[in-house]
């Protein structure tokens, strides 16, 4: 049986060279996640940076009527066959930069946020957009591409850096299930868990989880009190992977389905934004053990198709990379500098 078939991709999304949007400041009291949201990627709660910040972006109601009334057109494109390298020009928008995100919207869209056909699996206009649910899911998306990157490239301080990270990761998860135990009276002082610890030579929140799986009744559904036993004794290399795929199961992918393609039932996927479909690529690339490099004009990552290339690649529609127009104009420059 041939089990080698490739997934069809059956959504369209819209896109247009000329797309209008217009950037909306609320007016309102600043939403408390938004600040949390700024301060996480930031690493700083610079209050006057914050308020001065945009909201939303959303496509210009006159140009949408227009699109609507057939007056301005809008392309369509097939995201795995036209944009294989989505996922790493999404990586390449910066935080709280309108004009990076504007480049990104004229050759692939608005990524995310609602749609004008909200229940049609085939086509996908994103009309508007919350900017800082989108940092946030920006800032989600580079960190899963991140750690395969360093894992991708053997680096073992990046890689001991994101082990530690994923330490303190399952230990959040796990903060429900010891509330969960507190409310239930647990009289486990911290003095017997230092003594405990100091007996055993184990570190004292094993001794705490120890006690939790083998005294109390709780609900551990979610496997984090296991997966703490199993991974805590495991490489800096096996915990960062596993880092990996836990950032990558909490997002979706595409849904699968069936469609009719040439005349024949072919396995097909769906997206709803260009998040799936970045997701989707970046597991491909995970699972083919992709190389990335950076690229030698804009510093970015890529995707390598072909060892000589060191420049991102050409943009949809386009044949020739910006970057290595970009890198050449310049060498070009400083040769007439030097000679002259």
């Amino acid at each position: 049986m041939n089990t080698s078939f490739r997934f069809e991709c059956v959504t369209n999304f819209f896109k247009s060279d000329g797309i209008e949007f217009s950037v909306v400041r609320d007016p309102e009291e600043p939403r408390v996640k938004d600040m949390q949201i700024y301060k996480e990627i930031t690493g700083d709660m610079d209050k006057h940076k914050f308020y001065s910040l945009p909201k939303y972006v959303q496509i210009n109601e006159d140009y949408l009527k227009q699109i609507l009334n057939g007056q301005s057109e809008m392309s369509q494109y097939n995201p795995l066959d036209e944009a294989p390298n989505l996922y790493t020009e999404l990586a390449k928008i910066k935080y709280f930069d309108i004009d990076s995100l504007s480049k990104f919207v004229k050759n692939y869209s608005i990524p995310l946020g609602e749609k004008l056909f909200s229940k049609d699996d085939y086509k996908v206009l994103t009309y508007k957009m919350d900017l800082f649910k989108f940092y946030q899911e920006l800032y989600d998306f580079k960190k899963a591409l991140n750690i395969y990157t360093a894992l991708q490239s053997n680096d073992e301080i990046k890689i001991a850096q994101y082990s530690e990270e994923y330490i303190h990761y399952i230990e959040k998860e796990a903060k429900p299930i010891f509330k969960e135990a507190f409310l239930k009276q647990i009289e486990l002082s911290h003095n017997e868990i230092m003594q405990r610890a100091k007996e055993s030579g184990l570190d004292k929140t094993d001794v705490f989880l120890d006690y939790l799986q083998n005294n109390v009744d709780i609900d551990i559904s979610s496997g984090i009190i296991d997966k703490w036993h199993k991974i805590k004794d495991e490489s800096p290399e096996i915990k960062t992977k596993n880092y990996l795929t836990d950032l990558i199961n909490n997002w979706e992918r595409g849904k699968t389905i069936y469609a009719v393609v040439a005349n024949q039932i072919r396995p097909g996927v769906s997206f709803k934004n260009l998040f799936e479909v970045a997701y989707y690529q970046l597991c491909q690339a995970i699972t083919g053990n992709t190389e990335l490099r950076e690229c030698k004009n804009c510093g970015n990552l890529f995707e390598v198709d072909d060892d000589r290339r060191n420049f991102c690649p050409p943009l949809p529609g386009r044949k020739i990379s910006s970057c290595q127009n970009t890198f050449n104009q310049r060498m070009k420059r400083k040769r007439k500098k030097h000679q002259s």
